[in-house]
């Protein structure tokens, strides 16, 4: 026979695994809260875990990369020079292998693709492939272009190219200048062949400053060009020019400038002698009547021009005459406006003969 207080014990035991179980499925159904918080511990768990695994990558696509140019100078030491193809470089799109932990933080900035000049051995049309380096935001496995085409020429030195000053515009008004000079009259230029051996002269374009109430020396910083044998204009964007070994991109020119006044010149014993008997001096004309003058004191010379070198002898004239007189530069002076001028002396009857 069964023991009544087994079957109970027996009852009691199932009774109370099946409540266990219903209390389980009560917090799974009803706990959301609880439920929601385990599912952001997991997230952030896996995330943490994921950031710090640097094997786990993912393929990234990345454009508008942009490509260093490396090695210029050696490549010049070698005798060569890039003439055309690097301004044609543009922006690569890339594809890298990216670490999950940088997958949204890269940029063009992350990578770097490379032209390597010194590559080039030889003059020519030149294929030169790009490189990518390995860097901590991934590795590049693919580029959008393997390598760039380049046209090469020898890079050649000519010294003793001589210098030329082209004024661009007038003297200020008001003033004398004498000769601009420059502060060099050699250059030593280097760059492609094509060019450089088609250099005739370096043409310093000067335009004179603008005064106000100033004199003496101005020293102004000029651009200047190169021409050929044909008066054409090169292309300097790759030349090096240097003078006494120092690189030069202006030339500077030196000018003096003098004030300037008009001073009216002197007949005094100008016309000397005596016209032959019965005939007298009608009119006596200068040409010109004005002389220009320069010089740094120039407020000091207020008087009336008299440097003449010569007269107009008008001795036993009957006829009227018109001579040249020499005009002299003084020493007070820097700059006189005329050489000569032109004297007409009129002669006539005297009244008294003409009345007869």
């Amino acid at each position: 026979m069964t023991d009544p207080h087994d079957k109970h014990i027996e009852t009691d035991g199932y009774d109370g695994n099946h409540s266990i179980w219903r209390a389980l499925w009560h917090w799974i159904s009803y706990q959301w809260g609880w439920k929601l918080l385990c599912l952001f511990l997991a997230v952030c768990l896996w995330g943490m875990i994921i950031s710090q695994d640097t094997t786990l990558t993912r393929e990234r696509t990345i454009s508008g990369v942009p490509v260093s140019v490396v090695n210029s100078a050696a490549l010049q030491r070698n005798g060569l020079i890039v003439v055309d193809g690097l301004e044609e470089l543009e922006p690569l799109t890339i594809k890298a292998e990216v670490p999950v932990r940088y997958y949204h933080t890269v940029g063009t900035s992350s990578f770097t693709v490379r032209l390597d000049l010194s590559l080039i051995t030889k003059p020519g049309v030149q294929r030169v492939p790009l490189s990518s380096t390995a860097s901590t935001y991934g590795t590049v496995t693919d580029l959008s272009s393997e390598e760039v085409v380049l046209t090469v020429e020898e890079y050649i030195t000519r010294s003793r190219i001589p210098v030329r000053i082209r004024m661009l515009g007038p003297v200020p008004e008001g003033y004398y200048a004498n000769a601009a000079t420059s502060e060099v009259n050699e250059v030593t230029v280097a760059g492609p062949s094509s060019v450089v051996s088609q250099i005739a002269r370096c043409v310093v374009m000067y335009s004179p400053p603008t005064l106000r109430d100033g004199k003496g020396t101005e020293y102004t910083a000029s651009p200047f060009v190169f021409y050929n044998g044909s008066d054409e204009e090169l292309d300097m964007s790759r030349l090096t020019v240097t003078s006494e070994g120092w690189g030069i991109d202006s030339i500077t020119v030196q000018q003096t400038f003098y004030p300037m006044t008009t001073l009216e010149i002197s007949t005094v014993g100008l016309v000397r002698g005596v016209p032959a008997e019965g005939f007298e001096i009608k009119n006596v004309t200068i040409s010109p009547q004005r002389v220009s003058v320069a010089d740094m004191d120039i407020e000091s010379h207020t008087d009336d021009f008299a440097y003449l070198n010569g007269y107009v002898d008008v001795t036993g004239l009957q006829s009227s005459i018109t001579q040249v007189v020499p005009v002299s530069r003084p020493s007070a002076f820097v700059y006189v406006s005329t050489d000569v001028i032109y004297v007409t002396v009129e002669i006539g009857k005297c009244e008294t003969e003409q009345g007869t």
